[in-house]
């Protein structure tokens, strides 16, 4: 399935720093495989190949007792999150690279690469259903304006994780949060260690 690491390559261009509901996570898997296929007709996507990538990577949110116990979906490739006795969510992707690469596992993957271009994921926040973190919508219309170019190399899962975390994490660099004293307040995500 050479096709992995293209549309992992286009799911990233297509995400941009938000935290995500399911919903956020359907249409950013959709608007993946739409960009792909634009991209590579030769190679379309079908329609129930899309069903199931999409299925897989919503499932990655319903499997309570990985995401609680086993694997987090957190992951920062240049500091370690204190998960107890959780791995980070690269060791998730390193199991599902290490099984057949079916269209649900491929929705997987793409879960945790969407995952690493929101905030909460590759800083140390634990956040729970009714925080409010993620009643933060996708700008759908800016997004689909945006033209999402064909990509022109190809990572792997791993290493686009690694590319999108840290373009998350140069993006939160300074961003200003509130108000303090009366003074607009903006401070850096490295506080968080």
């Amino acid at each position: 399935m050479g096709k992995l690491p293209i549309l992992i390559l286009t799911c990233s261009m297509a995400a941009n720093s938000y935290a995500y509901q399911l919903s956020d996570h359907r249409w950013l898997t959709s608007r993946a495989v739409a960009a792909y296929n634009s991209c590579y007709p030769q190679q379309k996507f079908s329609t129930l190949a899309a069903k199931h990538m999409i299925a897989g990577n919503l499932s990655e949110d319903f499997n309570l007792a990985s995401k609680w116990l086993k694997h987090s979906h957190y992951h920062n490739p240049t500091k370690w999150i204190r998960t107890l006795w959780r791995n980070d969510a690269s060791y998730r992707v390193r199991e599902l690279l290490a099984k057949p690469m079916t269209y649900r596992n491929i929705g997987k993957i793409l879960h945790f690469v969407q995952d690493m271009t929101s905030p909460t994921h590759v800083i140390p926040i634990t956040h729970g259903l009714g925080d409010g973190f993620e009643s933060y919508k996708i700008d759908a219309q800016s997004l689909y304006a945006s033209e999402v170019p064909c990509p022109t190399q190809v990572e792997s899962p791993l290493k686009t994780m690694r590319t999108q975390a840290l373009l998350t994490l140069q993006r939160l660099r300074d961003v200003e949060i509130g108000m303090r004293d009366g003074q607009p307040w903006a401070f850096s995500w490295q506080l968080f260690w």
